[in-house]
């Protein structure tokens, strides 16, 4: 596809601006509506392109995804969500339980939507994730480090290499435990945020990045009830079970999550109290095929 001139878009104001890339709100002149472009600040574009074949490959309609440039520099344009970012909600104090509720199985049901798609996110986290209060919707964005493939196996190579946020990063992807990367990585990361959603706080927190990764391989985060003990003693259990070192002892299906969540909500609602009960029945069907197909994998990747 050919880059489009970067006269056809203007620049009405910076959303985000990193060390890696910088993401505009525009105005695509030609049909009059807002756009996102996103502009690498790295000499390596492979990102970009990765996101766009991605979300490319799950519609025909270029108004959602498009390469184009700004100047001579290569850029991502995609269709703008209306909304905040669940960051901004949470650093503007929404943390809590009917914020959660509110949000949670919305934040799901986009998650299971990509993993339908087979694609492993890989970097979910409150930047990626938008809320719009107004029409009550969610969507999830950055696919510049996601993978279509269902298994991956990561090696670590040094904490500046490690591709993800790793406040929000499962201990699998950091490349220090030898073992595969599947979509259950993704549950550990919503996990992470799910914490946060609830508590206003990161179970792990730290600027080393090596420590950072020691807390996700080898220490159990503090319970959300030593931090607010209003939150029903379930729902430390489920993100408990998200937020597991091992991917076989997390949750195994969205589906399990969901129904879990739903039941929760509508027990918080009705007597602002939830009872105990078995986590992730809804899961247990898929468990038994999952864990033989990850340790042929696994013994695959040994083979190799």
């Amino acid at each position: 596809m050919d880059a489009k001139k970067s006269m056809e878009y203007e620049i009405l104001e910076t959303l985000h601006d990193s060390d890696n890339s910088t993401i505009y709100r525009a105005k695509h002149n030609s049909s009059g509506n807002d756009v996102v472009l996103k502009q690498s600040k790295s000499s390596v574009k492979a990102g970009l392109y990765n996101e766009y074949q991605l979300v490319k490959a799950q519609t025909s309609d270029d108004s959602i995804i498009e390469l184009t440039s700004l100047g001579k520099t290569p850029a991502l344009m995609r269709k703008y969500y209306s909304g905040k970012s669940l960051k901004h909600e949470l650093l503007n104090n929404k943390a809590g339980l009917d914020f959660f509720f509110n949000n949670c199985l919305k934040i799901i049901n986009e998650l299971q939507k990509i993993h339908a798609n087979e694609i492993i996110h890989k970097d979910l986290s409150p930047d990626n994730i938008l809320i719009n209060v107004t029409n009550d919707s969610v969507h999830i964005i950055d696919f510049e480090l996601s993978t279509k493939q269902q298994f991956q196996q990561s090696a670590f190579t040094g904490a500046s290499a490690i591709e993800g946020t790793l406040q929000y990063m499962s201990p699998e992807q950091t490349g220090r435990m030898n073992r595969i990367i599947d979509y259950r990585s993704d549950f550990y990361s919503l996990g992470i945020i799910f914490y946060e959603m609830l508590t206003g706080k990161k179970p792990f927190e730290s600027k080393d990045a090596l420590e950072l990764i020691h807390c996700h391989i080898a220490l159990i985060p503090p319970s959300m009830r030593s931090i607010a003990s209003h939150i029903p003693e379930i729902l430390d259990e489920i993100i408990n079970k998200l937020i597991s070192k091992n991917a076989e002892e997390r949750y195994q299906s969205l589906s399990g999550l969901h129904v879990d969540l739903e039941y929760c909500q509508k027990e918080w609602e009705k007597n602002a109290s939830i009872t105990s009960f078995q986590l992730a029945k809804a899961s247990l069907s898929s468990l038994y095929f999952l864990k033989t197909n990850t340790r042929q994998i696994s013994h695959d990747l040994v083979a190799l």
